[in-house]
């Protein structure tokens, strides 16, 4: 059985805003692969996130696997996984988690006291009146012309 593999952006994953240029992609992997290498630090989560910039970094750096991914993001909606640019100790986990996304739509909307005003009939008489009137007057006259 195939395990469903969450789609990764890549660009988010060197915190740089999608479709970004070679040099762009360059200078962020070179920063972020400096800062978690794991000579420098060496805990497990650290070394999770060395191993998704690397790969980010072998899918932007080749120019035929960086087009082919771009393709691919225009074909996905990703807006609704809202990427977390902070990749300190408190980040939640990676965005495409559909059982994270479907928590957070769950969420009950925080609700008003007061109730939205509605429109008594009277109201909706006199809105429609009027355009009613007017168009049995238009009928009227056309029956009186034709005959």
């Amino acid at each position: 059985m195939t395990r469903y593999q969450p789609f990764v952006n890549h660009y988010h994953t060197l915190g740089l805003p999608d479709f970004a240029d070679a040099r762009r992609i360059r200078v962020a992997y070179r920063q972020l692969a400096k800062q978690y290498h794991p000579d420098s630090i060496g805990t497990d989560a650290e070394v999770h996130r060395f191993n998704q910039i690397n790969l980010a970094w072998q899918v932007l750096s080749q120019a035929n696997e960086k087009s082919k991914f771009d393709t691919e993001l225009r074909g996905r909606s990703t807006h609704i996984y809202a990427p977390s640019y902070d990749f300190g100790k408190t980040t939640r986990a990676a965005p495409g988690h559909f059982d994270d996304w479907l928590n957070e739509v769950r969420k009950p909307k925080p609700t008003t006291d007061t109730p939205i005003p509605r429109k008594s009939n009277k109201d909706l008489l006199m809105f429609w009146a009027k355009p009613i009137v007017l168009m049995l007057i238009a009928l009227a006259f056309m029956y009186w012309i034709m005959h």
